[in-house]
């Protein structure tokens, strides 16, 4: 399996001793990973890159993220990713909010929110809380997102967790927590109870698979 990254590193957001793990980790599960290694056309049978370079593989599985609808611009000012730019409270107009992965809403570096659940979870309560506001006639708050951190998980006990700037984790005990937290955010006690069944299984009866890309 080849992994190939545009950037200079794995996981651009994170510490590098992050990204560090992510490749050893990965190199060690016999991945091939390309960093600086952007795709610049796919043909039926291989993927051409910027360097000149060709690979070839049957199979690929394009991760690079998303892009809104162009057609969305009508809304609004977008951002290089159709995301429409909205002001402190989230909206375009005084009737209009936006939120989640369509909402471009600057950090403290002036760089959009990524589009990750913790990210439209804190902005659809806080739309919510503002409606409730304007309905009994009380001003407006400015948005402000709290950063708790990120995860990834890598493979099975492999992970790695940064809440803070000095609390940065990795291995089995970041893969439990990545498992914890999406349980907990979860609703319902019947799908926590289902999902934990299903992980409980699948880690008893996993056996390792080997995967041919040609």
């Amino acid at each position: 399996m080849t992994l190939l990254e545009a950037g200079p590193r794995l996981l651009p957001t994170f510490h590098p001793q992050s990204s560090k793990y992510t490749l050893k980790t990965l190199t060690k599960m016999g991945v091939h990973v390309h960093v600086d290694a952007a795709v610049i056309e796919a043909t039926p049978q291989s993927l051409r890159l910027k360097d000149g370079s060709e690979i070839f593989a049957g199979t690929r599985i394009w991760a690079a993220g998303v892009v809104a609808p162009p057609h969305w611009k009508f809304l609004g000012e977008t951002d290089r990713g159709n995301r429409i730019k909205v002001n402190s409270h989230l909206q375009i107009s005084d009737s209009i909010w936006v939120v989640g992965d369509v909402a471009s809403f600057p950090d403290n570096d002036g760089r959009p929110l990524p589009m990750v659940a913790p990210v439209a979870i804190q902005q659809g309560k806080h739309v919510a809380r503002q409606i409730q506001r304007r309905e009994s006639s009380k001003p407006l708050e400015v948005f402000k997102y709290r950063d708790k951190g990120q995860m990834a998980t890598i493979g099975r006990r492999k992970a790695v967790v940064e809440m803070r700037s000095w609390l940065r984790f990795q291995g089995s005990l970041a893969w439990l927590t990545w498992l914890a937290l999406h349980l907990a955010y979860l609703s319902g006690g019947r799908n926590r109870t289902s999902i934990f069944a299903d992980w409980i299984w699948n880690y008893l009866v996993w056996t390792p698979r080997r995967t041919i890309i040609d």
